[in-house]
Formats: C-alpha cells, structure tokens, sequence
C-alpha cells in the first residue's frame, strides 16, 4: 500500500458499488450471530458498520466542500433524518405496540424516546435502559458523530497533516477508553469510547486518493474482521478486539472502493449479499427486539435463523414503504457521490 505521500493510488469506483452493500450484509450477520450466540465477538459487525459509514459520509462531505466551499449542516442533518427516521419510527412504532405484551411494567414510552433521540448509549452506560432496544446505542453513536463532525472536518482539512491529526486522535481515544479500566459497560457503549471505528473511516475517506489496495489486502481485512469476530469475548477484554476490526474493516472498505477485492468479490456481490446489504440497516433495527422475545426458547443456530428470516421480511416491508418516500422526494445531488451511505 502506497504511502500518504507518496503517488496517487488505485482510482475509487464511480457511483453504485455493491462491494459495499455485500460488507453491510457481513457486519449485519455477525451482529445477528453475536446476539444469537453463534459467534462470540460478532459484535465487531458493528465497528464494520462504523468505518463504512464514516469512509463514505466523509467522502460526500469533501466532494461537497471541494465543489461548494462548504458544508451546508442543515441539509445533511435533514437528509440523514428523512433517510433514517422513517424506519426507526416505524420500529419503534411496533415496538410500543408489541412489547407491553410481552415485558409488561416496563418503561417502554421511555425508552422508545431514548433511542428515538438517540441518547441511549449515554443512557444504557449509565442507567442501563432502554434494556429492550439496547441495540440503539450504535444509532446514537453514529448520529452524535456526526452532529460534530461535519464541522470539525473544514477545520480539519485546513491543517498542514490532518491524517496525523486524525491518527492522533485515534491513539488519543484508544488510550481514553482504556483509562476506563475493567468498566466495560461505561466504554462499550459510549460515543466517546467507541467512535475509533469512525475515526479510521473518516481517516480512510481522505487518505484513500494516496494508497493502493491490492487483493492481498482485502484477504487481510477478511482474516482480521473474522478472528476479532472469533476471538472477541463481550465483556472486560471486549476492547482488545476493536482495533483488530476498524483496521481489518478498512482493508476491506478500500480493497472494495478500488475494486481489488479478487476471491471475496463473488461472496460479496451475490445476489443474498446484495439483499441483506440493502436491508442492513432494517435488519439491524428489527433483530434485536425479536431476538430478546424468542431468547427464553431458543439459542444458537437455530435462533440466528429464527430472528434473521423475520427481521429480513420486516426490514423489506418497511423498505417498500417508509423508506422509499423520502428517497423519493429527495432532490438529486449537485455532484455525484460514492453511494450506499448511511
């Protein structure tokens, strides 16, 4: 891989790149997996999230900086929410409807409003609700970042190193989180303690124009995301695994964007990879609650499937309808992007 400094690598791919719908369909089974108790550090399926999804807003920021001068904050806060509210309303909507049934004497209004205003990794470290939606503290995270980073990144890019700012700053959290000790349940969740895998994203996204993926890199990142995914324990050494995953996601996001990914393209752009991609989002907002209302019944394999068919249906139908009008709605943008961003 070629150095920052050094001659211009690999070009990035134009438009659609379904490499990248094929990675959001990995990093959502191996959450699945981690919650069915299949996979034990398959909770680094959500740092896979974090690096795409940093890698690819950041890139849509800086097209928009370069080609404008700016970043107009109101329109990408409102096109985030119209892209993303609708599902979550939606989920939140049938979980209001559905979980005084089956947790009755629960706090459910309030911890529906927790993840709906997106405070519940703040929430869950702290107080430990909302219990049923805990899964939402991902979404908080990712929405908390990006309030603040639309505006750090022209401040950024004005530095003479920002990479060796952003590098600094990943040690520098690195070393935050592990002044929290054996408080696992404070970094776990905490935007602070966990946005490192948006960090490397973000620092993929200005730096990837300078490097040069090959094949042998996406294998790399394949290997690393799987033994983090392998060897992770949920708990106290939790933290151990988090950097194995952002830097192996990264291989894998910039193998994929430049079109290098060699024996893990099939996989990754078959046509059940595509779909589950697409979905991921509503997967991922949908899996958790079903998962806690068939745990009592059943675990392992047969959960994953249990909890991955319906969460798969239920994700395609919100898809068809929530989803698809603000999409619609949307005016096109002023200059084109790398697309499938979250």
């Amino acid at each position: 891989m070629a150095a920052p400094g050094e001659a211009a690598g690999k070009p990035i791919l134009n438009g659609y790149i379904p490499a990248l719908d094929g990675l959001r369909a990995f990093a959502v089974l191996l959450v699945v997996a981690f919650h069915a108790r299949v996979l034990p550090g398959g909770f680094v399926g959500v740092d896979v999230f974090f690096v795409l999804s940093a890698f690819l807003i950041t890139r849509v920021l800086k097209q928009e900086l370069d080609a404008t001068g700016g970043i107009r904050l109101l329109r990408f806060s409102g096109r985030r929410l119209a892209r993303l509210g609708p599902a979550l309303v939606l989920m939140l909507a049938t979980y209001l409807a559905v979980a005084p049934l089956l947790w009755p004497r629960q706090p459910h209004v309030g911890d529906a409003l927790l993840a709906a205003f997106y405070v519940s990794d703040y929430s869950f470290a702290a107080f430990g609700r909302p219990l049923y939606l805990q899964h939402s503290w991902s979404l908080a995270v990712e929405e908390q970042f990006y309030l603040a980073w639309p505006l750090m990144l022209p401040l950024l890019l004005r530095s003479r190193r920002p990479l060796h700012v952003l590098a600094v700053a990943y040690v520098a959290l690195i070393w935050w989180r592990a002044g929290f000790g054996d408080d696992w349940r404070t970094y776990y969740y905490r935007a602070d303690t966990r946005c490192t895998g948006l960090v490397i994203g973000a620092g993929l996204a200005l730096a990837i124009d300078r490097l040069d993926f090959s094949r042998a890199h996406a294998l790399t990142g394949a290997l690393l995301v799987m033994l983090a995914a392998v060897l992770g324990r949920f708990g106290p050494d939790a933290a151990l695994v988090f950097p194995v995953a952002e830097v192996g996601a990264a291989l894998l996001v910039g193998a994929a964007a430049q079109g290098q990914l060699g024996a893990l393209q099939p996989a990754l752009c078959a046509s059940s990879a595509l779909l589950i991609g697409k979905l991921s989002y509503g997967i991922y907002l949908w899996h958790y609650p079903i998962t806690i209302a068939l745990r009592p019944w059943f675990d392992g394999a047969a959960l994953f499937v249990l909890v991955l068919v319906p969460s798969v249906g239920l994700a395609w139908l919100s898809w068809v309808t929530v989803e698809q009008w603000p999409r619609r709605l949307r005016r096109p943008d002023p200059a084109p992007a790398l697309q499938g961003s979250r």
